[in-house]
């Protein structure tokens, strides 16, 4: 049986169009990469990481909330600069999330701190290492994503 060349050939040419557009015009499911959303991000994280890294220099019976009560303040307002830029992203909802779960644990981790009036060396090392590793989840993210810069 013969198969008629230009026949295959008018049926490769659509096939190789389709493959080319659906390549071309991939959907994403994410948000683009943001420069400012990653700086915003990094700058909060060592903010973070300061603030435990000061306290646990402070005597523990020194650690007492009102100390502290304007550094809470400043990061919750930042937190809250961050999550409303997160929200005004299309296609944000992962990161969206993390920033929320970061807002909520911040927020408890003043209250339980105001309510005790103390911190022990314990609860800085774990609050210390646990923002860490949100924050590292929340910049490794925005580098993850698509950069339409590029």
């Amino acid at each position: 049986m013969k198969t008629n060349p230009i026949k295959l050939h008018s049926m490769a040419i659509p096939a190789m169009l389709t493959l080319f557009f659906l390549q071309a015009c991939s959907l994403s499911m994410v948000s683009d990469y943001d420069q400012k959303s990653l700086d915003q991000a990094e700058a909060l994280a060592t903010e973070i990481d300061y603030f435990f890294a000061k306290l646990s220099y402070i005597p523990e019976k020194e650690r007492i909330y009102s100390e502290s009560s304007k550094s809470y303040l400043d990061i919750e307002v930042e937190l809250n600069a961050l999550k409303f830029r997160q929200s005004s992203r299309t296609l944000n909802e992962l990161t969206l999330k993390q920033v929320d779960i970061v807002i909520t644990l911040w927020k408890q981790e003043r209250e339980r701190h105001e309510e005790k009036n103390s911190l022990n060396d314990f609860l800085i090392k774990r609050h210390r290492r646990q923002f860490n590793q949100m924050f590292l989840a929340i910049i490794r993210g925005e580098e993850s994503k698509p950069n339409k810069q590029q």
